[in-house]
């Protein structure tokens, strides 16, 4: 949901204290998108293989092979 219709919808709650209101609007600043959300599990899945090769070598390297 983009900020400005979230900021529409928390503006429209007529129950809700300003302060409440401010908070929420924090919290949602701070969620990230589903697509940024799906980019960094790809880099931490590169990241992990990377690692996974990298250790697998140094295994190799220190049994003396």
């Amino acid at each position: 949901m983009h900020h400005s219709i979230y900021q529409e919808i928390l503006e429209e709650c007529e129950n809700m204290d300003s302060v409440k209101r401010s908070k929420l609007l924090r919290i949602y600043l701070h969620i990230p998108s589903l697509p940024r959300l799906r980019a960094i599990q790809a880099s931490l899945m590169e990241l992990k293989r990377t690692l996974r090769r990298r250790n697998g070598s140094l295994v190799r390297f220190s049994n003396g092979e």
